[in-house]
């Protein structure tokens, strides 16, 4: 599998700032790369050392020097990962995810009855919203009869 085949990471690939793309890139390759960094990555088929391997305690003393927690965090959302508390738990995760990238593939599941009641509210607040701009539209209007009256 690489990584092109989840379509969410693809997407988040394809709209990453050029900065973050970079970050995942020298993640990946160890190299901040080039113009071509963004096929690098859709086209990455996963790490091929074992979880807690030698290969992979150096990947992640290679990350730990050479990333920022902030650029850690933008690979972890490109990827979808769910956050970590720390900066090595984040490391750890990304890479566990690189090695085996059908954990990327997983699709989160949700609560059905919190998921409506966020509805519920978003829907309360979108006719709050409504009317609230009901009434800003009608004081403009009554501001411009007013304007247009006072006029000789």
């Amino acid at each position: 599998m690489m990584v092109k085949a989840v379509p969410s990471i693809l997407t988040n690939i394809r709209t990453a700032k050029t900065d973050i793309i970079k970050a995942f890139h020298t993640l990946v390759y160890e190299s901040p790369g080039d113009r071509g960094n963004r096929q690098r990555l859709r086209y990455f088929s996963g790490f091929t050392f074992a979880t807690n391997s030698d290969e992979y305690n150096v990947k992640c003393q290679y990350v730990k020097n050479n990333l920022l927690l902030g650029n850690l965090i933008s690979i972890r959302n490109i990827l979808s990962i769910d956050y970590q508390d720390n900066e090595d738990d984040i490391i750890n995760r990304i890479c566990e995810h690189l090695i085996n990238l059908d954990k990327l593939n997983t699709i989160p599941t949700y609560d059905d009855e919190k998921d409506k009641n966020e509805d519920n509210d978003a829907d309360e607040d979108n006719r709050i919203n409504a009317v609230m701009m009901m009434k800003r539209t009608k004081m403009k209007i009554m501001m411009q009869m007013k304007i247009i009256e006072s006029m000789p």
